[in-house]
């Protein structure tokens, strides 16, 4: 961020658009983070079970519809699976 805002010059057009979209987002932005452009379906379930397998802290997902199928119980037995490893360190 400090890099972009040394090239933008005299104004506070980076500082209202970042606003901006934390304001949409409802989160802040954060430096680091990696983009992935996932292109089926087998390929986006697979990085999100990863994703899923690989959280140390939380996991934010956003669906519209879990299926009763495979990959609806997939994900079902992944986050609970996720939410007893952290209620199991919380009773540490």
């Amino acid at each position: 961020m400090e890099r972009l805002k040394k090239h933008a010059g005299p104004t506070d057009i980076l500082d209202r658009h970042i606003a901006l979209i934390e304001s949409i987002g409802g989160s802040p932005l954060v430096a680091g983070n990696k983009v992935t452009l996932l292109i089926d379906g087998p390929a986006t379930y697979s990085a999100m079970f990863s994703a899923i397998e690989h959280a140390k802290d939380h996991v934010n997902l956003e669906t519209y519809i879990f299926e009763d199928d495979e990959v609806g119980r997939r994900f079902a037995d992944l986050l609970l699976k996720k939410q007893s490893e952290e209620c199991s360190k919380s009773d540490l």
